[in-house]
């Protein structure tokens, strides 16, 4: 069906994307990332403020979708998304060596 094609390669586009950007990851070993910075309990309680955190903004964004567009929402999500994920390989990848920017990346949280 001609007219149907369009709006699902844009849905299953978004799901693969979605999929391949590793949110699901990240959200599920959230304690153990946040565990490799902070104390457990420092860490158990980040990560309870960020999947609360998470339920709050999604609950902002709904209405927002109608007002803003979702293209704009969508690519704003993903600038986010792509400087979250650079910063979180970045500090995975530096925290092995004498940097200080691991650190600093700590402080950050």
């Amino acid at each position: 069906n001609p007219p149907a094609r369009r709006p699902l390669i844009a849905g299953v586009g978004l799901a693969v994307v979605q999929q391949l950007s590793g949110i699901n990851a990240v959200m599920f070993y959230c304690g153990k990332i946040l565990g490799s910075v902070f104390d457990k309990a420092t860490a158990d309680t980040a990560a309870v403020g960020i999947q609360v955190l998470q339920l709050v903004m999604t609950g902002v964004t709904i209405p927002l979708m109608d007002r803003a567009g979702r293209r704009p929402l969508l690519f704003t999500a993903g600038v986010g998304m792509v400087v979250c994920s650079g910063a979180l390989g970045l500090y995975y990848h530096l925290a092995g060596s004498s940097s200080a920017l691991p650190d600093f990346f700590a402080a950050l949280m």
